[in-house]
């Protein structure tokens, strides 16, 4: 069995949107009945498990911001959650952002790569309401390469 760790930053920007809370997300990603946890834990006999942490929503004051390029929104809030909130990404090996966003707001998600202080990692970029097959599948670039 794999314990495969993942950190969820839930990052909102510009007008207020409705969101789900961390408590929410905690379920979604590590519950192991219903969750990407299950999931994953059926998909693979038993094999992979997820574990991890959800950081609550961080509210993002910055007047302009560009979401438009998945590797330079992953790159900006690992950054950011590393200096400014001083999170340790390191044991983690994949990181997944989720933004809460207005609809108006443009932006790209998917998979890529981030480099964190101390290492690479996958990254995966969503919007708060993307679809659990969207989400699974994008984890899998990260526990299956």
């Amino acid at each position: 069995m794999a314990v495969y760790n993942i950190a969820v930053i839930l990052w909102k920007w510009g007008p207020p949107i409705a969101l789900h809370n961390i408590t929410w997300y905690e379920e979604y990603f590590f519950n192991q009945v219903f969750g990407q946890a299950g999931y994953w834990l059926k998909q693979s006999d038993g094999n992979v498990v997820l574990a991890g942490r959800v950081f609550d929503w961080v509210s993002d004051t910055t007047p302009q911001r560009n979401f438009s390029v998945r590797k330079t929104t992953a790159k900006t809030i690992v950054d950011l959650m590393e200096g400014d909130h001083g999170v340790d990404l390191t044991s983690y090996q994949s990181i997944v952002i989720v933004l809460g966003l207005d609809p108006s707001v443009s932006s790209d998600g998917g998979s890529t790569g981030v480099d964190s202080r101390d290492g690479r990692h996958h990254a995966l970029v969503m919007r708060n309401g993307d679809p659990f097959d969207f989400v699974t599948h994008e984890l899998g670039h990260g526990i299956i390469g």
